[in-house]
């Protein structure tokens, strides 16, 4: 029975990836939380069942890849380890949305883009596909993604420059606190933490600040260290004069 089940579910992974084509433009996966079929099936049938069929998989454009990367069900387990890069890994493990997606060539100007669009309850667009199903924390998960050294490598200058603008202006947004959500801020110091990730790598790419303090830090952060709000202002405020 549940051997039949799994293939229903896989025949209709592939019919719905047809409907989303002509309708939505998205990817869709076969099952979602409160579904009735994902009230009925147990974790590893939901993971088998979540896998995106090779055939399908290739197929899909780059946004399409991400969109679907972004809403994966159990993007969560990315929260439910030690640190973040266990959590992606577990995520790479058992979806394969991901390393395609960190394989895929010439994928970076699309992350960019996408994590550009990003604000904490919706994109930038209001016509964008994804913010019907957006939540801020999935702010980790992009900048998780974004920080692999399979993305943060294939980026030439005019990239970094351009994500390093965008990172500030992420973080300017997170420091503000300006978004409230029953009664909490949306972001806390903590989740600056993902974001100077980001920026840490970029500044040991470039190679061009000679502030040995400057240089530590980013290593600290990329060894997933906490630092002082005020020490991931310097690294901004250093690495921005680069690009003056």
């Amino acid at each position: 029975m549940k051997k039949q089940l799994f293939f229903f579910i896989i025949l209709l992974c592939s019919c719905q990836f047809s409907f989303s084509q002509k309708a939505t433009g998205k990817y869709l996966f076969p099952m979602y939380p409160g579904d009735k079929s994902w009230k009925e099936t147990r974790y590893p049938i939901r993971i088998k069942a979540l896998e995106i069929p090779d055939s399908i998989l290739s197929r899909l454009t780059n946004t399409q890849l991400i969109g679907a990367c972004f809403e994966y069900p159990f993007f969560i387990n990315l929260f439910a380890f030690d640190n973040y890069d266990e959590g992606f890994k577990n995520l790479c493990h058992i979806f394969n949305g991901y390393t395609e997606l960190l394989k895929r060539k010439n994928i970076e100007d699309d992350l960019i883009n996408f994590y550009d669009e990003m604000l904490s309850f919706k994109f930038k667009d209001k016509n964008s596909l994804y913010n019907e199903f957006y939540n801020p924390l999935k702010f980790y998960l992009i900048e998780e993604i974004i920080s692999q050294d399979q993305i943060i490598n294939n980026l030439d200058s005019i990239q970094r420059k351009k994500l390093f603008f965008i990172c500030k202006e992420k973080f300017l947004m997170k420091k503000s606190n300006s978004e409230v959500f029953e009664g909490q801020p949306v972001f806390s110091d903590v989740s600056l933490k993902s974001t100077m990730l980001i920026i840490g790598k970029l500044v040991l790419k470039e190679k061009l600040i000679s502030d040995i303090s400057i240089i530590t830090a980013c290593q600290d952060i990329i060894l997933s260290k906490s630092l002082p709000v005020t020490i991931y202002e310097n690294i901004i405020e250093a690495f921005e004069k680069i690009y003056k």
